[in-house]
């Protein structure tokens, strides 16, 4: 069995500043509308269609234009716990494969160079309840470190820790009687960045409760152990290959697949005279004629005058170009030679 990495966990904190963006009211441009219809999900269709807003947005603002590859990677794991999150509170749940399979197909643009291939996948339901709690953990310690600047911070401060404690003591027993280390890590990870709020100046006013430490695994066998866990109605099976091949065919993705940049408008339709597409062919009698005429107006033209017309032609341009170039004393050309 392949153990999940609870790595991702450490940055929540980040994931839940920026959740602001799931707002209803919150529009991000070039995002088009969810595609889905009810006859991808008949049941529970309203809630699907706002995850599907949600998923898009997510999508769109966290791996599109995310270059480095490790912190797309992270963010990736995040929307797919955020997406098993959402389709396990459905009832019926969905397959978390299945709806990523519908977006893809439904939305041309949506994902378009495959960036999150192979990491939208179903999450082991003891290991999403575990990333649930450390979740909640942190919209509630996000929660008491805002409070601060309220009028009664001294008893949220009080409250969001008592309900911060009774999580991390369910999970710290979970995590002893897990050999999965990333699950542990990330357990330490909160404390520390818990603690180091718990003893900072702005919060010396606050009656903040200390987190337990983590016991040995001598104290361990003494504990109790963690109650059971709730029984999750199975998720319904991925899609075989049959039932794939019976949907429809995706439409074929735009060239190079690229995100459009600026909104799209439809081409416009110009009207063209119908002379405008008439075809030209060369006039070969016209043309004989005027190489006809280039030979004998020269020819004739020597036989009248005995001089050749190009040089007389030359010869007269010449002239022309000394008139104009007469200097200001008024003295001809013939003058200035004599002297």
């Amino acid at each position: 069995m392949v153990l999940e990495n609870y790595g991702f966990c450490n940055y929540f904190e980040q994931f839940i500043e920026n959740e602001e963006l799931l707002n209803p009211e919150r529009k991000i441009e070039y995002i088009p509308p969810c595609a889905l219809n009810e006859n991808d999900f008949p049941e529970n269709f309203n809630r699907i269609k706002n995850i599907c807003e949600n998923f898009k947005k997510l999508q769109y603002t966290f791996i599109e234009h995310e270059s480095p590859s490790f912190i797309m990677n992270q963010n990736a794991k995040i929307i797919n716990f955020w997406l098993n999150y959402q389709l396990s509170s459905l009832n019926p749940p969905i397959s978390v494969e299945k709806f990523f399979y519908k977006m893809k197909h439904r939305h041309q643009t949506f994902d378009a160079q495959n960036k999150l291939d192979n990491l939208i996948y179903t999450i082991d339901k003891y290991d999403l309840e575990n990333m649930i709690d450390i979740y909640n953990m942190y919209k509630i310690y996000d929660k008491m470190k805002n409070s601060i600047n309220t009028a009664d911070h001294q008893l949220a401060c009080s409250y969001y820790s008592q309900e911060i404690v009774k999580i991390y003591k369910k999970l710290m027993l979970r995590s002893a009687e897990s050999n999965n280390s990333t699950f542990s890590g990330a357990l330490d990870f909160f404390k520390n960045k818990y603690d180091y709020l718990r003893t900072s100046n702005g919060f010396h006013n606050c009656k903040i409760e200390e987190l337990p430490s983590k016991p040995s695994r001598e104290e361990m066998e003494t504990l109790p152990q963690s109650p059971p866990r709730k029984e999750f109605d199975k998720l319904p099976p991925k899609p075989g290959r049959e039932e794939i091949e019976t949907l429809p065919q995706r439409p074929p993705r735009r060239e190079h697949g690229t995100l459009p940049t600026r909104p799209r408008h439809e081409p416009r339709e110009y009207e063209y005279p119908e002379y405008a597409c008439e075809e030209y062919t060369l006039d070969k009698v016209a043309l004989i004629k005027s190489l006809l005429l280039s030979f004998f107006v020269p020819w004739l033209y020597n036989k009248i005058t005995g001089k050749d017309m190009w040089n007389s032609i030359t010869e007269k341009l010449r002239e022309l170009n000394l008139a104009i170039l007469k200097p200001i004393t008024g003295e001809t050309p013939a003058q200035e030679t004599n002297a």
